[in-house]
């Protein structure tokens, strides 16, 4: 039950990032896209909408956050003699 209330919720939330972050210019034209590629430019219309809106110095650390969410799998951190990769798991 829980479940299915947090897709609700996500879907909601999904709807209304949408219609405050996206005018009506960009609506009309992922309405005349294929689903596919207007999945992809919805992301990065909403990326970058919510881009614009940060003060520049979280603008400027948005780029060091992504760079070490993608290299983030190579990561392997000793910690009391333990060795964690980037599952978490002892190795």
């Amino acid at each position: 039950m829980a479940n299915l209330r947090l897709k609700k919720d996500i879907k909601s939330e999904y709807r209304e990032l949408k219609n405050f972050y996206l005018d009506d210019g960009k609506k009309d034209k992922l309405k005349n896209m294929s689903k596919f590629r207007g999945f992809f430019f919805q992301a990065v219309y909403l990326f970058l909408s919510i881009f614009q809106k940060l003060t520049p110095l979280r603008k400027f650390l948005v780029f060091p956050g992504l760079l070490l969410l993608f290299i983030s799998n190579n990561v392997d951190v000793d910690v009391d003699n333990q060795s964690y990769g980037s599952n978490n798991a002892a190795i």
